[in-house]
């Protein structure tokens, strides 16, 4: 697995490097919120760092405020994500999942006020570990049949990108050199290709580009593990019991 230096979050990711007034500010530090995970919950291994650019037309923003994501994982790959910025109209998420070399899965998350902190959202997270163990382990076993690969390339395609994002990648172009049919894989594989980019367009045209911006990764994450989810219910690896809450209402604004 991949392993980032917190030095080097805060190099790649500007607004993750330490605040000095979190507190008084009423933002959250995130890497406060790294060092507490590492020491309550074992998640040592810091696989993503990622900050969107600033638009041209946000002139007043600065970098080390900006939306960033980061995840760090446990030895088996279990992996506690936040999506923070210290810009007040921006809110924060904590999720958790699954991550593998850059490539991840995004299970239950919680909205944060991020004037409580992070250490309740933390924690009621950490009471769904073993739902969220077996999930993976069934899409580590479960393998999908051509048609549902593909089905899982069209919704992604169609619902893996937020809204505002005109042009969507052909499902084809996301599984294109797919090497295995495990759930696991072809969710790892497709993001993967997601955050390469450079693949053709559903309607012909400009390729599309890579999904840069944290927030766009942290929505695809979300979106992946919820349709594998589905299908493992489908395939009765997990009961039809076993649920994160609504993908939509949980869903990163924009």
């Amino acid at each position: 697995m991949t392993h980032i230096s917190l030095p080097k979050v805060a190099k790649t990711a500007p607004a993750a490097a330490p605040r000095k007034n979190a507190k008084t500010e009423k933002i959250l530090d995130t890497t406060a919120f790294l060092r507490h995970v590492r020491a309550a919950h074992d998640m040592t291994e810091i696989g993503v760092a990622v900050q969107g650019r600033r638009h041209k037309d946000s002139g007043k923003a600065k970098a080390k405020d900006g939306r960033h994501l980061v995840a760090a994982s446990r030895s088996d790959g279990l992996t506690f994500f936040l999506l923070n910025s210290h810009f007040k109209d921006r809110r924060a998420h904590i999720g958790v999942g699954v991550q593998r070399d850059g490539s991840f899965l995004i299970g239950p998350t919680l909205k944060v006020q991020r004037w409580k902190g992070y250490e309740e959202p933390v924690e009621l997270l950490s009471n769904r570990f073993r739902d969220i163990s077996r999930a993976v382990k069934a899409f580590e076993d479960m393998k999908l049949s051509d048609r549902e690969v593909n089905s899982v390339a069209r919704k992604m395609s169609q619902q893996g990108y937020m809204e505002g994002v005109d042009s969507r990648p052909a499902a084809k172009a996301l599984i294109d050199g797919l090497y295995s049919n495990r759930a696991l894989d072809v969710g790892f594989y497709i993001i993967g290709r997601m955050r390469t980019g450079n693949l053709e367009a559903v309607d012909g045209g400009r390729r599309i580009k890579r999904i840069r911006r944290p927030d766009g990764l942290f929505h695809a994450g979300m979106v992946a593990f919820h349709l594998l989810l589905g299908l493992a219910q489908d395939h009765d690896e997990v009961p039809k019991t076993l649920s994160f809450g609504g993908l939509k209402e949980r869903l990163v604004r924009p």
